[in-house]
């Protein structure tokens, strides 16, 4: 399955987990998503999918991915767990991230999301046979839920029909979650403000690289990634950072320099841009409760440490 080792490992775990073998490309270093002039050349006779990562809430560019998929005949999974709230421009029409433009989107609800459930996840699909495929799995593959069972007036047994998981959201977390898909509006607008307030204060700070919004998408703004200037070194950027209270992160993992990645994965050519955007690169605090005091700390304390 062709994707980017230039995301969190659960991307390439998840393919594994299934017996196959991620095929990693490379990244488009303004978006940090995936490259699409790169995919075609990773097809072979053995890719089975593609699976695009909107990395940190960024839309990738669906219309030219999901015309390569289309035209070999493969299913395109989106890896949407940062960018629930986020939009693309499709047929002239601003449509939300999940609706889904290819075949299934995977949503994360972990505690650093934009909402959260306490953790746990959503798939959305348009296929039918994958929609069924999928209740039955998060179940046990039981063929008649619980909820139907216990409502019933006739005794029901149910039947175990495939290899199932335990893959069900509490009704708990589930209503957590309701609750803050009603708040999620809200949340995007603020969070909009926010990167756009970085935006600001930033654009003139000699060698920092902001990132990139492309004229087809609206980010959610997950995460505000800068690139550090050339004379700047990470760690040591954070550190200063964190000596001032100030938690950063680094740029996105690359999941080929892992260990448990290092005979099992595939790199199809360089991943240069992958490798620097993860060694370059700097996650600045965005969250809802951000107060423009605490970005102006933020932004002078970044001038001081790079």
């Amino acid at each position: 399955m062709i994707t980017v080792s230039h995301s969190f490992i659960a991307t390439a775990n998840s393919i594994r987990y299934c017996g196959a073998v991620p095929v990693f490309v490379d990244i488009d270093p303004d978006t940090f998503n995936i490259n699409p002039d790169l995919i075609e050349g990773a097809i072979s006779d053995k890719t089975k999918a593609i699976l695009c990562v909107h990395q940190m809430g960024m839309p990738c560019d669906l219309e030219k991915i999901i015309e390569i998929a289309n035209n070999h005949s493969l299913p395109l999974i989106e890896d949407a767990a940062c960018a629930i709230g986020s939009e693309i421009l499709w047929d002239g029409k601003w449509e939300k991230i999940g609706r889904p433009h290819g075949d299934i989107a995977c949503f994360s609800f972990h505690p650093r999301k934009v909402i959260t459930t306490g953790d746990g996840g959503m798939l959305t699909t348009n296929n039918h046979e994958y929609d069924a495929q999928f209740r039955l799995w998060r179940q046990h593959s039981m063929s008649v839920p619980d909820s139907v069972r216990h409502k019933s007036k006739q005794v029901i047994f149910e039947e175990y029909i495939d290899l199932g998981y335990n893959y069900r959201m509490t009704d708990i977390q589930a209503a957590i979650g309701r609750e803050q898909l009603k708040r999620l509006p809200e949340i995007i607008v603020r969070r909009r403000e926010l990167a756009g307030r970085y935006f600001e204060l930033l654009q003139n700070l000699p060698g920092i690289v902001l990132p990139t919004e492309p004229e087809c998408a609206r980010s959610n703004w997950q995460s505000f990634c800068v690139r550090l200037p050339d004379r700047s070194d990470q760690i040591t950027t954070m550190q200063r950072m964190l000596d001032r209270n100030i938690a950063t992160r680094r740029g996105i993992m690359c999941i080929h320099l892992e260990p448990a990645y290092e005979s099992q994965s595939y790199v199809q050519g360089q991943l240069s841009e992958s490798e620097t955007a993860q060694n370059r690169t700097v996650v600045l605090p965005l969250y809802h409760q951000l107060t423009y005091s605490d970005q102006d700390t933020i932004v002078s304390e970044l001038k001081c440490a790079v």
